[in-house]
């Protein structure tokens, strides 16, 4: 069974956003704040530098997609140090992406942050996707220019262990695998944030694959069958129910489903419920937007 009908906000499965819940820009500059756990992408950046162009560009985009992002604004900031809903929002995130600009390493905050996200990253929780935005990573690594200029003034004022680690921050994230902004389609920065989309969506995906056996005996009809009355262009909500007996594999079918359906269709959600009094499967499917499409 499969029925089609408009996404509501009160049935929206995981992964998906309404109007009323995805995050958005304020009044302030600021983003509409959801807890920790609700967040997918963390944005680190440096206000002065990026925060009305790029990263605005950027954020945009993401949420366009579906993607549940918190943007924290520095320029917003009271105090020296890293509060606990920033810390949660960084650490239920499953992928940060620090924007390093020119003046990055001036702000205390943005360092602290990039700390943070490299401690999930070697704990293997979260994906770390950096951006050097108009600046080389050679310039973090050797603390050239403004970085060592930035290192120099917080060793004048801050604890020289803590200033340590946001070095050696800079360090590791420099080896990183990201996007250096002028290497990008001559630093066309439509292209850029397109690709930076398009990488969330796909790690996304890959975070949210349903493990199933290798080899799967007479699933292949029933899964055909099922593909065979989804339309690739569709928009919505889909409810896919499987019902039959106790112990006949409805699970794993909806599980080889929904890994064809984030593969084949880039669904942005999808949601597995098992009705047990029914003996049913229901695959509820969510797609936000046709923006990779």
């Amino acid at each position: 069974m499969i029925r089609k009908g408009p996404p509501h906000s009160e049935d929206l499965p995981y992964g998906a956003s309404s109007s009323s819940t995805s995050p958005h820009v304020g009044d302030n500059g600021g983003t509409k704040r959801l807890k920790g756990s609700d967040y997918e992408v963390f944005l680190s950046f440096r206000g002065e530098d990026t925060h009305k162009g790029f990263t605005d560009h950027l954020y945009t985009s993401l949420v366009d997609a579906g993607i549940r992002v918190y943007r924290d604004n520095d320029e917003l900031r009271v105090g020296d140090e890293i509060g606990p809903e920033l810390l949660c929002s960084i650490t239920q995130s499953k992928i940060s992406i620090p924007i390093i600009s020119e003046d990055y390493a001036s702000s205390k905050w943005c360092l602290q942050e990039l700390a943070q996200m490299l401690k999930c990253r070697r704990s293997g929780e979260q994906v770390v996707l950096p951006i050097f935005y108009k600046v080389e990573p050679s310039q973090m690594r050797h603390l050239k220019g403004r970085f060592g200029d930035a290192i120099n003034a917080h060793q004048k004022n801050s604890d020289q262990m803590v200033v340590k680690e946001w070095v050696e921050g800079l360090n590791e994230v420099s080896s990183l695998k990201g996007w250096e902004s002028e290497k990008i389609d001559d630093g066309h920065e439509a292209t850029l944030v397109k690709r930076v989309v398009i990488k969330v969506m796909s790690e996304l995906k890959r975070l949210f694959h349903l493990r199933v056996p290798e080899q799967l005996v007479g699933i292949d009809d029933h899964v055909k069958q099922i593909m065979s009355n989804v339309d690739a262009n569709f928009n919505g909500t889909w409810i896919i129910g499987i019902y039959g007996m106790g112990g006949i594999g409805k699970t794993t079918l909806a599980k080889v489903v929904y890994n064809k359906l984030l593969v084949i269709l880039r669904i942005i959600a999808l949601w597995l419920i098992f009705e047990k009094d029914l003996n049913a499967m229901v695959l509820y499917a969510y797609k936000m937007s046709s923006f990779l499409m």
